[in-house]
């Protein structure tokens, strides 16, 4: 079987020229080798390769290949292997999950969920990835010790733990497949939460946990600008160490779902998805990371769940229009920026920024009784926001009769709406004259600036009875 492998290898070879394409932009498929039906499998395959991916990243489950008194089940990986060569698209394939018998937290974490665990006889887990390594040589090249170790859903341990794993999956690894490369697990977080588990787990003593990867990673969710300084830092890092070594973002995204896209500047649903992915893509690739690997299918929960650049976890799907976004990123790589475009004519007036586009309604009654001819007005504004990006705070002065000032401030929700409620000390008797006026500024957000809005000039009303009183 060795043999037919290596065999396949050379027509990979004969068949790609280079192995990987010149854009840096890679499929995080969410594929499981061990249980992914076969034609979920293939659909993802052609939709990774016909978008321009550089590699294909999905899930080997250790558990389930070596199993207690039973021949390894080398099924799934060999669809994986078959559909590699089929497609010539590289697999970095992620070791994950520990077989039961090698657990050393079964007590704790119960049977069922033991494959989390951290392996008891570290050496005994790397022989087991070395053997994988063999069988696939030439085929799957890359591999990835762990997914998110730092993470307690993902992996139970300590950062020693996963540096002994890393040490001997490394050592045997480039002993049984030479020409291999090794991907260092990519921590959850990529802030200094995930550089200090990283930095414990290099301090092992006696596992050189440094020295054990060709290929550094991480995953990144967030901010573009917020991803490329964690990238410089985390590199920063990895120098301090002694390595310079390519940098791979292993998991990238943005939901398509409004209710869990956290930047302003990129709303909207899918379409805010597209427009997010478009930007965020190339920076992460101009700021050093080798290969960026983006969520290629809907999966799981929360912002996760339409997080995909298809729709649908079944090999019934549609693509979305961040699916054409990552592909006319990757035709796009590579070629000059455009020129920018000419400055304007100094004779020519620059142009006023957009006008604030908010509106606001108030209501007013009584709460709380007369005392010395003087009263409680409480005033409730309530309105909606009707600029770009709902979030931000608008601000409020509240002036009665010129005399007090009172100053509130406000937050955007989601849903574009905002409300408030104050409660003024003013005259129980009001005249024709006397008039609440309500100044309204607003903070600005990514997309819309700061500005002021119209005062509200009211009459506020007669004050109402209190409940139960006649």
């Amino acid at each position: 079987m060795r043999g037919l492998i290596a065999g396949g290898a050379l027509l990979l070879a004969l068949a790609l020229p280079g192995a990987v394409q010149a854009a840096p932009y890679s499929s995080h498929s969410q594929l499981y080798a061990c249980c992914t039906d076969s034609a979920t499998k293939e659909a993802m395959f052609r939709e990774a390769k016909e978008s321009g991916a550089a590699y294909i990243r999905l899930d080997l489950q250790m558990e389930d290949i070596f199993t207690r008194d039973q021949p390894a089940d080398w099924r799934g990986p060999d669809e994986v292997a078959a559909l590699s060569r089929r497609f010539a698209l590289p697999v970095l394939a992620t070791l994950v999950g520990t077989p039961r018998e090698n657990t050393d937290c079964a007590d704790r974490a119960g049977w069922l969920e033991s494959f989390r665990c951290a392996p008891a006889d570290a050496d005994e887990w790397g022989r087991q990835a070395g053997e994988v390594a063999a069988r696939y040589a030439g085929v799957i090249d890359h591999f990835q010790i762990g997914n998110e170790p730092d993470g307690a859903w993902a992996w139970i341990g300590e950062p020693e733990d996963y540096a002994r794993m890393l040490s001997a999956s490394y050592d045997a690894i480039h002993a049984e497949a030479p020409g291999a490369t090794v991907v260092l697990g990519p921590t959850m977080r990529f802030d200094t939460q995930g550089t200090n588990w990283l930095d414990r787990a290099f301090r092992t003593p006696g596992a050189a946990a440094a020295t054990k990867f060709d290929i550094a990673s991480m995953h990144m969710r967030s901010y573009p600008w917020r991803m490329i300084e964690a990238m410089r830092d985390r590199q920063a890092f990895l120098r301090g160490w002694g390595r310079d070594v390519p940098m791979w973002v292993t998991e990238h995204g943005y939901s398509g779902d409004p209710a869990w896209q956290f930047d302003p500047a990129f709303a909207g649903g899918e379409v805010g998805q597209a427009a997010y992915l478009a930007q965020s893509m190339p920076a992460l690739a101009k700021a050093g990371a080798a290969q960026v690997f983006v969520t290629l299918r809907d999966g799981g929960e929360r912002e996760f769940a339409s997080e995909g650049l298809v729709a649908g976890a079944g090999p019934s799907f549609r693509r979305k229009p961040a699916w054409f976004a990552f592909r006319d990123a990757t035709l796009r790589w590579g070629q000059p920026d455009p020129p920018p475009a000419p400055p304007p004519p100094v004779a020519q007036a620059a142009a006023p920024p957009a006008p604030l586009k908010f509106r606001s309604s108030f209501v007013s009654s009584r709460a709380g009784a007369r005392h010395l001819r003087r009263t409680t007005h409480r005033v409730t504004v309530s309105g909606r926001f009707r600029g770009r990006g709902c979030s931000g705070r608008l601000a409020l002065t509240y002036r009665l009769r010129g005399r007090r000032t009172v100053k509130r401030t406000l937050r955007v929700r989601r849903d574009c709406r905002y409300r408030g409620v104050v409660d003024l000390r003013g005259p129980a008797k009001l005249r024709k004259r006397d008039r609440l006026k309500i100044a309204q500024r607003f903070g600005g957000n990514a997309a819309t600036p700061a500005g002021a809005g119209r005062t509200l000039s009211v009459k506020l009303s007669r004050p109402v009875r209190r409940p139960g009183r006649r």
